[in-house]
């Protein structure tokens, strides 16, 4: 069995929601695809980390999910249907382009910029922005090693998941921790309702 194939596999036994398999370049469509062959069923998608042109090929394939990045993905793979969509954003991204993702025909939005992001109270104020600003489903990529005390504000800022990187059997072992701390978290507190509130919270979805 390929080393990919295995790993997907012990992905879908640690209980996660989906996978997202990292596209470097255009002929890694090919080898993911055979990866997902004979797979049990289990969602799984394709993350687009490369540039392609408008006339580049579809990434036509298996996939239940496509991870589009605002800055390198050609507009064209909106149009294409089968398969649901999420926009990778940088956190950085000023308010009106935020506020037009609501436009797009996408599913989720997935906040991440390649790069680790500490998990401090700026970053928590960010998810707190996007929140406020954009209805659909809002995913933040973290590190493996999150606590269960930063897992807990990150459940509280109104995100509706978190997007993990796994490359080895290391990161799924961390990976089934992780989902044992988001189970053994308390319930969410309601917050309380301040009268004299100007800007009313827009409900995420």
């Amino acid at each position: 069995e390929k080393p990919e194939k295995r790993l997907l596999t012990s992905l879908k036994e640690s209980g996660i929601d989906g996978c997202a398999l990292t596209i470097s370049q255009e002929r890694d469509l090919q080898k993911s695809q055979d990866a997902v062959n004979d797979l049990p069923p289990f969602p799984v998608g394709i993350w687009l980390r490369y540039e392609t042109s408008e006339k580049g090929a579809s990434p036509n394939g298996p996939w239940d999910f496509l991870i589009l990045s605002a800055s390198s993905s050609p507009s064209s793979l909106l149009a294409d249907e089968g398969c649901k969509k999420v926009l990778q954003v940088a956190p950085s991204m000023e308010e009106g382009a935020i506020r037009a993702i609501e436009h797009l025909p996408v599913d989720a939005v997935l906040l991440d910029d390649g790069k680790e992001q500490s998990q401090n109270i700026y970053w928590l104020l960010t998810l707190y922005r996007f929140t406020q600003l954009v209805r659909k489903p809002l995913l933040a990529k973290i590190p493996a090693t999150t606590s269960q005390k930063e897992l807990q504000s990150l459940r509280d800022s109104g995100i509706a998941g978190i997007v993990v990187e796994v490359s080895d059997q290391v990161g799924v072992d961390l990976l089934k921790g992780m989902r044992q701390m988001l189970e053994a978290l308390p319930p969410r507190q309601k917050r309380e309702e301040r009268g004299e509130a100007i800007i009313p919270r827009i409900p995420t979805i």
